[in-house]
């Protein structure tokens, strides 16, 4: 009745009848619990529908990078590495977390792999360094045991640059391809490297990347006749990873991660670290390990921003009640827009960055 007098009086007084639209606003305001309650309950239903039917579902496309925010492949320090192996053989089998299995946890085994760089790799002083270095780690992680009950290769340059196996093997030297363990890295003669670095080029050139060791050369090795990087892989006992881990800190000096960079990289383009007159990266579980250390600082950094966003909400409004309500539909607006998004909309691809749409959503203007 008030409606249709209101109606009457403004037809009377020459003025439009009030739209649909305001009717409906002048109704929630006469039964604002009845409408709060109904739209509640409709966001819930349609948020259960959006779970229930798997539409909230984010793209794990690991090839196509959509992904790989999560799992640190399209990372700077990932594409870096992904760069430096490229550097060695791109044509090599060896791809670190592409090889994982369901039964990974269960492994009592890690594989370290590292790549080094220098203007050339291959001299002397070089391969001692090299040397030195994973004979320290391979000492902490027990490589040769591991390798020899693994079935796991040990591939790198003191694998065979530091073999007897050779022709013109320096008489002295040790060879760690059979089951003993390197206990030393002598600096090696000019001759034997070069004798080493001759027999490889000769070999690379003639079966490509069909020789067992051609992993160990860079893609310019034929244009250039300079191997200016190789690479170096062995297993660990798992147990014993942590003590590798020690040594490599101990060795190259490095600092905790930071929330903008990660003790694994270095300073350059290319990120590699300094190992004396080599420079050195490195791929093993431990890197992810350090990845989800950041992404668990992010996500309460993310979470802090909620709590914030509340707090301003609520002294805004003066109402505990209306805060978490605003922060509930906040949050309810996701996989609702999600079910939106991909069945009316038909828009299938739906990845992390997707989800970064809450902190737009919750700026405070």
């Amino acid at each position: 009745k008030p409606l249709a007098s209101s109606e009457a009086m403004s037809a009377t007084n020459g003025e439009e009848p009030e739209s649909k639209v305001d009717e409906a606003i002048k109704l929630c305001a006469r039964h604002p619990k009845k409408v709060f309650a109904s739209g509640v309950f409709w966001q819930l239903m349609l948020t259960v529908i959006c779970f229930a039917s798997g539409t909230f579902k984010l793209d794990t496309d690991k090839e196509g990078d959509v992904w790989a925010v999560h799992t640190a492949y399209a990372t700077r320090m990932a594409r870096a590495l992904r760069a430096a192996k490229d550097d060695t053989d791109p044509l090599s089998e060896v791809t670190g977390k592409e090889n994982e299995t369901e039964e990974e946890e269960e492994d009592p085994y890690m594989d370290w792999m590292m790549f080094y760089k220098a203007s050339d790799v291959f001299t002397p002083e070089n391969l001692k360094a090299i040397c030195d270095f994973e004979l320290t780690l391979c000492k902490a992680g027990d490589c040769v045991r591991a390798a020899s009950s693994s079935g796991r290769p040990r591939v790198g340059p003191v694998q065979i640059i530091y073999s007897s196996v050779l022709p013109c093997a320096d008489a002295n030297i040790s060879d760690p391809m059979a089951d003993e363990e390197l206990t030393e890295c002598p600096l090696l003669s000019a001759s034997h490297v070069t004798c080493w670095y001759d027999w490889i080029r000769t070999s690379v050139s003639a079966q490509g990347v069909a020789f067992p060791y051609a992993s160990m050369m860079s893609a310019n090795l034929n244009a250039t006749g300079i191997n200016d990087a190789t690479l170096s892989m062995f297993p660990v006992f798992r147990n014993k990873s942590e003590k590798v881990k020690e040594k490599v800190i101990e060795k190259l000096g490095l600092r905790p991660s930071g929330p903008f960079n990660s003790m694994w990289e270095g300073d350059d383009d290319d990120r590699h670290l300094t190992l004396g007159p080599v420079r050195v990266r490195f791929f093993c579980e431990h890197l992810f390990d350090d990845w989800d250390t950041k992404v668990n600082t992010d996500m309460s950094f993310a979470l802090l921003a909620c709590m914030l966003v509340w707090m301003v909400m609520w002294g805004h409004t003066q109402s505990c009640f209306l805060a978490c309500m605003g922060m509930f539909q906040i949050f309810l607006s996701l996989p609702i827009s999600v079910l939106f998004y991909k069945n009316i909309f038909m828009v299938d691809h739906f990845e992390f960055l997707h989800i970064l749409i809450l902190y737009v959503i919750l700026g405070i203007g």
